[in-house]
């Protein structure tokens, strides 16, 4: 702990960020002032800064709605021509499963707004590795995805919705090659349109979750996550790291659809080899835990070195898979980077209280960016290290 009062460090940052700030919606004018804050802290102790623009989708909850509302004219067209509906099923159900894991294919065809990653570069003087330390800053709206007891149905749920979706598309097949014609009785009709009910219900729900929530403050998602980063710049600034680089990257438009870490890492395009990604999300409530891999429907998972070595600096922190809607570090996951993540849990995942400032634990904070300087020193070390021996 470096002894700050309650006006300073961590504790200004999340009081401006989810206090003075209502909100920080995604491609909002409150998410840019957010970007214009940190920039200004950023470049209080590193002259190295840029902020990277970008245009983003709004709403991940919408796109995926379109998905699952596209099943029902698939399974409209195959009553007339079945065999042109089995390949345009299959191409919206390849093209959700990519979009799933963070590829832009139809979203590219999306309305974009403007938003901003604020990005602070750590130049070391032998530099032998990337390191890239991200936390979005952007915070969520009041939807059901957003509630902490959603990671017990999230993957149930998403799994329910691939079944919907192969159910119809294995219809459209058998109707193209009429296997079921003879039969009085069509279970596959039954079944495909019981799934297009399902999966149009789960369209018109997520849609109007989507529509009819409010912004929430994002104290702990993820101002929590931000500040501790704009911390740990400060810190680096004032005892630099010899032989790895550090980029220190406050996303934007996380809540679109990880549209803030798909571009960076898109824009920067890092050796595979000598780069590692570390997260940090929702950190201020709960017991600081090593994320050690992350996905809805399949598991990309964290590299073991990187959370041992994150573990250890926290002294033995406890390790999970998180389950919850997807994080920043899906994306350099399913890129193949080398990635973990810090993120902070409760005991009981119905007692986590609301996101508001009031809940956070400051001292949680603070011990964060503890293991995140501690890892990344270590880290830099090892170099020497491994040069004597």
């Amino acid at each position: 702990m470096n002894g700050e009062t309650p006006d300073t460090g961590v504790r200004q940052h999340l009081r401006f960020l989810a206090g003075q700030l209502t909100h920080r919606g995604a491609n909002t004018e409150n998410e840019r002032r957010a970007a214009e804050y940190i920039r200004k802290h950023f470049q209080e102790n590193n002259p190295y800064v840029a902020v990277e623009e970008f245009n983003s989708i709004d709403s991940y909850q919408l796109l995926f709605a379109s998905y699952f509302a596209e099943f029902f004219f698939v399974a409209l067209l195959a009553l007339w021509l079945p065999a042109v509906a089995f390949v345009y099923g299959m191409l919206v159900f390849v093209t959700y499963m990519a979009e799933s894991t963070g590829y832009r294919i139809f979203s590219r065809f999306l309305p974009e707004y403007s938003s901003q990653n604020v990005v602070s570069h750590h130049l070391a003087e032998n530099p032998r590795r990337h390191v890239v330390v991200m936390a979005h800053y952007d915070s969520p709206k009041d939807t059901a995805l957003v509630q902490p007891d959603a990671t017990r149905w999230l993957r149930p749920a998403a799994i329910t919705m691939v079944v919907c979706m192969t159910t119809i598309v294995l219809s459209t097949l058998t109707q193209a090659l009429g296997t079921f014609e003879d039969l009085t009785v069509r279970a596959d009709l039954i079944a495909c349109w019981g799934a297009v009910g399902i999966l149009t219900t789960a369209a018109g729900w997520l849609g109007l979750s989507e529509l009819s929530a409010d912004y929430l403050p994002g104290a702990n998602n993820n101002a929590s996550g931000v500040a501790s980063v704009m911390e740990l710049n400060e810190r680096l600034s004032n005892r630099p790291l010899e032989q790895c680089d550090v980029w220190i990257v406050a996303t934007g438009s996380k809540e679109g659809w990880l549209n803030g870490a798909r571009r960076f890492v898109a824009q920067h395009d890092f050796d595979l080899a000598d780069t590692w990604f570390i997260n940090v999300e929702q950190i201020g409530i709960g017991r600081l835990h090593c994320v050690t891999g992350e996905g809805v429907l399949h598991t990309f998972h964290a590299d073991q070195e990187l959370v041992e070595l994150l573990s250890e600096a926290g002294g033995g922190l406890p390790q999970h898979v998180h389950r919850g809607a997807p994080t920043d570090a899906l994306i350099p996951l399913a890129r193949g980077y080398r990635c973990a993540g810090l993120m902070g849990a409760p005991d009981k995942i119905d007692e986590a209280p609301p996101d508001t400032l009031a809940h956070i634990d400051y001292d949680a904070v603070e011990g964060a960016v503890d293991v995140l300087e501690t890892a990344l020193r270590r880290l830099d070390d090892a170099f020497d290290e491994q040069s004597v021996a």
